[in-house]
């Protein structure tokens, strides 16, 4: 017999279940991503030098904006650092930081694992698989290495930041991108303009604010702070409480050139 009550009850218990397991799945997809920590990483860097003062201080006011912004600077120069701070002082500081290294994708993967794909939509596709703009919902987004992307990619992640919408490979449907975009490179994206490898339009969506991270030989004042917190990370680790650095070898450290920056220095250590 027909009961609209219980009918509307049953497709509203059915429909909580739902959304609670594309939830789960999401988050499943989140941890499962390389480069996911739910620590704060390295965000915890205390910088003294007055370049990193100044951009810190530029953090600070950017950071509660939607502004996309696009961090450069050699490897190693802390771009991931800075993109966490700027996730940590946001209005979605609750929710996820996502991190992904587009150089270490294959490029004929990189538009699954950013927009995602339907089951079936290809050879492989066994089961619905979110793309990383699904997974940062509400959340940052980081695109490291924005430049070593190819131009069909660029293309369709241009269409995405324009439109707000992203679409898995093999469906209609359309999903709205809510997230708070961050890129970094160490390219020189506008000579890479200029050469046709990079698309201007993107450029100028993922560029609304420039961050650029100068070489840790040129913050001589951040070396003595970050090699502390290394040292106190690594005496932890591997159970050697008393070591520490003896004013030799601070001067040493302080005058090496440190081509690899911030990276190999804490290799060093």
């Amino acid at each position: 017999p027909w009961n609209p009550e219980k009918l509307l009850s049953n497709l509203n218990t059915l429909l909580r279940l739902k959304r609670t397991e594309t939830k789960l799945a999401r988050y499943h997809a989140i941890l499962q991503s390389p480069g996911f920590s739910a620590t704060g990483s390295d965000a915890e860097y205390q910088f003294q030098s007055p370049s990193m003062q100044r951009i810190l201080e530029a953090v600070d006011k950017i950071a509660p904006t939607e502004a996309n912004i696009l961090i450069t600077g050699a490897h190693g120069t802390g771009k991931e650092v800075i993109a966490r701070k700027i996730h940590a002082l946001s209005l979605r500081k609750q929710e996820v930081f996502l991190p992904v290294d587009l150089g270490a994708i294959p490029d004929t993967l990189v538009e699954s694992e950013l927009f995602g794909y339907s089951k079936g939509s290809f050879t492989g596709a066994f089961q619905d698989k979110p793309g990383r703009f699904e997974m940062a919902a509400g959340g940052t987004l980081f695109l490291d290495e924005v430049g070593n992307i190819s131009l069909a990619s660029q293309a369709r992640l241009l269409t995405v930041l324009e439109s707000r919408k992203v679409q898995r490979i093999g469906s209609n449907r359309s999903i709205t991108a809510d997230i708070r975009l961050v890129c970094a490179t160490n390219a020189l994206l506008e000579k890479m303009i200029e050469e046709k490898s990079f698309r201007a339009d993107l450029y100028y969506r993922i560029n609304t604010i420039n961050i650029h991270l100068p070489p840790l030989c040129k913050r001589q004042e951040d070396i003595p702070g970050l090699s502390h917190f290394f040292l106190e990370r690594f005496r932890a680790k591997y159970k050697k409480p008393n070591l520490d650095f003896s004013v030799k070898a601070m001067q040493k450290l302080k005058m090496h050139p440190w081509p690899g920056n911030i990276r190999e220095l804490k290799h060093t250590i």
